[in-house]
C-alpha cells in the first residue's frame, strides 16, 4: 500500500481554508473571526492563539470550484500541525487520487473521457454529506490522538519498558494496573 502523500505547503493552506484539514495551533498577529476557531489566549509577543474546531460544510458546486475561488491566505497567520495530522492528509490524498490505470491509457482517444468520468465521480461523491462526515471523523481521530498522546507515551515507554524481565504474566499484571493511571491521566 502506498503511503506517500504529495501535498505542497500551498495545498495544505488551501485544505485548511476549505476546512478539510484542522490546524492544531493557529497563531495570528490580528484577531481572527472564523466560525469554529476558539481563542485560547495570547503569547509573549501579544499574538492571538487559536484552537481549530471548524467543520467542512457540504459544497454543492464542488471542491474544485471552491479551491479556485479561495480568498488569499490571511497575512500574519501561522498554522501548526501535529505530525499525527498526516493521517488526514493521507486519507485526503487517497480520496483525491485519480484512479486511472496505465493500461487504460493505451487507447489515447479514451483518456479524456476517463479523466472526465473520474472528476465527475469525485465531485458527485464529495458533494454528499458522507464526505464531510468522513473528513470530520478523520480530524476527530487525530485530535483525540494528539490529546491522549502524553498519557499513552508514558504508559508505553515508561511503565511497560523491558517486558522480558517480568515475564508474560507479570507484564499482563502491569498492563492491568496501569488502566487506573490512564483513566486518572484522562480526567
Amino acid at each position: 500500500m502506498e503511503r506517500d502523500v504529495k501535498f505542497w505547503k500551498s495545498h495544505i493552506k488551501q485544505l485548511w481554508q476549505l476546512k478539510l484539514l484542522r490546524a492544531d495551533l493557529i497563531i495570528s498577529r490580528k484577531k481572527l473571526r472564523y466560525s469554529g476557531l476558539v481563542e485560547v489566549g495570547k503569547d509573549e509577543l501579544n499574538q492571538y492563539l487559536y484552537a481549530d474546531g471548524r467543520q467542512a460544510k457540504r459544497r454543492r458546486k464542488g471542491w474544485i470550484d471552491a479551491t479556485e475561488n479561495l480568498p488569499p491566505f490571511p497575512e500574519g497567520v501561522t498554522l501548526y500541525f501535529h505530525s499525527f495530522r498526516y493521517y488526514v492528509l493521507y486519507q485526503l490524498n487517497r480520496v483525491f487520487k485519480i484512479n486511472i490505470n496505465p493500461y487504460q491509457m493505451m487507447i489515447a482517444n479514451r483518456y479524456p473521457g476517463l479523466l472526465e468520468r473520474e472528476i465527475l465521480d469525485f465531485e458527485g461523491w464529495s458533494s454528499k454529506p458522507e464526505f464531510n462526515q468522513n473528513v470530520y471523523r478523520w480530524n476527530e481521530i487525530v485530535s483525540l490522538c494528539v490529546v491522549t498522546e502524553p498519557c499513552f507515551f508514558m504508559i508505553i515507554f515508561q511503565y511497560l519498558s523491558n517486558p522480558h524481565s517480568v515475564g508474560f504474566e507479570g507484564q499482563l499484571l502491569r498492563i492491568d494496573n496501569h488502566w487506573d493511571k490512564l483513566i486518572h491521566c484522562l480526567d
